[in-house]
Formats: C-alpha cells, sequence, structure tokens
C-alpha cells in the first residue's frame, strides 16, 4: 500500500528534490532580468504544498552516479523484484 499522499501507488527509488514551482522570466530596460513565481503545485484534497516537500519513494534504494558508468540500475532490479512479488502474490 502506497504511504506517499502524492502518489496513488507504490514506487521506490530516491526522494525527489522537493522543487515544484514554476516560474518566469521577464527581460528588464537594462537588460537584466527578473524571475518571478507563475504557479505552485497543491494536494487538493489534503491542501498540502508541495514546495519544498519532497516526494519521498515506499522503498527507498540508493543509486549513486558511479552506478551509471557500471551499466547498474538497482532502482530497475528493484522494481522487477517488487513485481514480480506481487506477481506470486496474487
Amino acid at each position: 500500500m502506497p504511504t506517499n499522499p502524492l502518489i496513488s501507488v507504490p514506487w521506490w527509488g530516491q526522494p525527489t528534490f522537493g522543487a515544484v514551482i514554476s516560474t518566469c522570466s521577464y527581460s528588464l530596460v537594462d537588460v537584466s532580468y527578473v524571475r518571478m513565481r507563475l504557479r505552485g503545485w497543491f494536494v487538493r484534497e489534503t491542501e498540502l504544498n508541495t514546495e519544498n516537500q519532497p516526494a519521498a519513494p515506499d522503498i527507498f534504494v540508493e543509486n549513486p552516479p558511479a552506478y551509471k558508468v557500471r551499466n547498474l540500475d538497482p532502482q530497475l532490479k528493484r522494481a522487477i523484484e517488487e513485481l514480480l512479488e506481487q506477481l506470486d502474490s496474487n
């Protein structure tokens, strides 16, 4: 059963960064730019503001950059293990 209020199915991996605002930029007369918040993201049912609220996975799986060099994908491996376990239990 998923534990994350933002995602309705169990998921695995690492927490997201948590920055989810959208911005737009405006150019000023001196050729510089200013960025302004355009919109934010909220969970309708709970009114949770998801800014600075990382989505945490149900199953934490370490995935350091060195694994990519070695052509390893522990998140994919764990996903397959979870799905096979679900198939076996049904």
